[in-house]
């Protein structure tokens, strides 16, 4: 597999975790993985570390920032524009 290859992959499935996640259902489901991460509280365990690790992992896909997902976690406004 050449680079370029390797980097159209790479953008295919970026693109796919925006569509996913960027959308009105992907927005609410990702919501709800933080509130089971305990994305906000402080880790005690390798298990909580990890689904905060899935969290980090879309929000990186995604290219949402943590204000925007904090935000919406809170309730206070949407992450993204939909």
């Amino acid at each position: 597999m050449t680079e370029e290859d390797i980097e159209a992959k790479n953008q295919e499935l970026i693109r796919a975790y925006q569509l996913t996640f960027n959308s009105q259902a992907g927005q609410t489901v990702l919501i709800d993985l933080m509130s089971f991460g305990k994305f906000r509280v402080p880790i005690e365990d390798r298990t909580d570390e990890g689904k905060r690790q899935v969290v980090l992992r879309i929000m990186s896909m995604t290219q949402l920032s943590t204000e925007q997902l904090y935000a919406a976690y809170r309730g206070k406004i949407s992450p993204r524009p939909l």
